[in-house]
């Protein structure tokens, strides 16, 4: 698949078949995570996996009760450590570095065959808690 393709097969899945993710395909897409690119190439994020059916269900409740995160084999948590303790100009750069690599990881799942949806509704509160 050219790229592309990849761009234009790629859509917000919301229903999620009941199969585990294969563990090479998970760290392909971590990969693709790893090779995006980043300010200063200093990469300041990190990503959380959960798989465990009840974590899966309370982050679909801080997700504003986004139910089908429940539902997927794997949730990707992409964190920026100490954000807030950070200069509005440098938080700034991080987010954006950090939205680049989500791009890629759901790029690279769509290449796999996987599908992904993007969450950008959530309590950070709720999420840094869990």
């Amino acid at each position: 698949m050219t790229v592309a393709e990849v761009i234009r097969n790629r859509h917000s899945i919301r229903s999620f078949e009941n199969q585990p993710i294969e563990p090479e395909k998970l760290q392909a897409i971590l990969e693709a995570a790893r090779l995006a690119p980043s300010g200063w190439n200093d990469q300041q994020w990190k990503f959380i996996i959960v798989r465990q059916r009840e974590a899966l269900k309370k982050l679909a409740h801080a997700c504003d009760d986004q139910m089908h995160v429940a539902e997927a084999a794997v949730a990707i948590c992409a964190v920026i450590p100490n954000c807030l303790g950070l200069e509005p100009r440098k938080r700034e750069i991080r987010l954006q570095d950090l939205a680049v690599a989500n791009a890629f990881m759901t790029l690279q799942a769509v290449e796999l065959g996987l599908g992904t949806c993007w969450i950008g509704a959530y309590n950070a509160w709720k999420i840094r808690r869990l």
